[in-house]
């Protein structure tokens, strides 16, 4: 009976360390990958700009092979909205909120039972064909402790898929 009472301690002091801990973990993330392209900036801007070409370089799609694109009537600039359908992830949301040509493109990226995150593109003219783009994706993670365990590694996989996307935005199509 002893042994049972100190492991359901042991236990109990285990789970209070892991929450009290979780509390003290950070409650923002924020990820940023640049690459300098051989393409106009405003070439680039409207490859991000547009949703319908998305799918060219879609930093999820290199997880997920058979994700489903369902587009708004609003493809293109602020306000347009692409949905996804995913068996990996679910699904969730992409919306434009703002688009300064051929400077930058900010985002709402919501994953269906996830918070919101921002991702903000910027191209940076660095001449006549050679352009500085920068992705970042952020978010806050608010309470969820589970959460913030998680994106103490997830740091590295959101800039492996920020790399993807630059590496597939730099290719023609």
């Amino acid at each position: 009976m002893q042994y049972l009472r100190l492991t359901l301690k042991t236990f109990l002091v285990l789970i209070l360390l892991f929450i009290v801990v979780g509390f003290f973990l950070p409650n923002k993330y924020s990820v940023s990958r640049s690459k300098e392209i051989q393409a106009p900036a405003r070439e680039l801007f409207d490859k991000v700009n547009n949703l319908k070409a998305h799918e060219s370089w879609d930093p999820w799609k290199g997880g997920d092979s058979r994700i489903t694109y369902i587009y708004d009537k609003i493809t293109e600039g602020k306000g347009a909205r692409l949905d996804w359908k995913s068996e990996i992830t679910d699904g969730g949301y992409l919306t434009i909120l703002e688009s300064i040509p051929p400077r930058s493109v900010e985002m709402e990226l919501v994953f269906y039972g996830s918070a919101p995150s921002r991702a903000k593109w910027t191209f940076e003219s660095k001449g006549a064909d050679k352009t500085l783009v920068t992705a970042s994706l952020s978010g806050n993670l608010g309470w969820d402790i589970m959460a913030r365990y998680i994106f103490l590694s997830a740091k590295e996989v959101l800039g492996s898929r920020l790399d993807y996307a630059l590496e597939h935005l730099a290719s023609p199509k």
